[in-house]
């Protein structure tokens, strides 16, 4: 932020403690991100629940429990950094295979057919393209 704006937000977060307290915890929730190990990451959410004990913020602690839930999905970027674009696509791309596949009973067979929609190099896989040329 800059200019106006900048000024504009200080002026409204001196007048409410509460909300310089949550623009404080909702701007150090973005350092959960920057972590690579999972141990790290961890102890952050951990020391970044305790703060909430002393605020009666309903809302924060509500989010805290919510991100709790996902937690491992959320300790998962700490090892492979993939961007959310890629996984809403992802997650698209499962959906709509799930929503054309209504009615089958096989589930085995619509999570293979997930797994091949969803894997970039498997839609490219055409094994029966090549013609085999018997000698005679």
């Amino acid at each position: 932020m800059r200019g106006k704006s900048r000024e504009a937000l200080n002026d409204l977060l001196a007048a409410s403690p509460k909300l310089l307290k949550a623009h404080l915890l909702k701007e150090s929730f973005g350092h959960l991100w920057s972590y690579k190990s999972r141990t790290c990451a961890r102890r952050f959410f951990r020391q970044w629940v305790d703060q909430l004990k002393w605020t009666r913020m309903k809302s924060m602690r509500q989010f805290a429990k919510r991100v709790e839930k996902h937690l491992d999905g959320i300790l998962a970027f700490c090892d492979k950094k993939v961007s959310l674009g890629y996984v809403e696509a992802t997650n698209l791309k499962a959906k709509n295979i799930i929503r054309r596949a209504y009615g089958f009973r096989d589930k085995a067979y619509m999570k293979l057919k997930i797994i091949q929609g969803c894997t970039p190099w498997m839609s490219q896989f055409r094994p029966w393209t090549v013609t085999h040329s018997s000698s005679s």
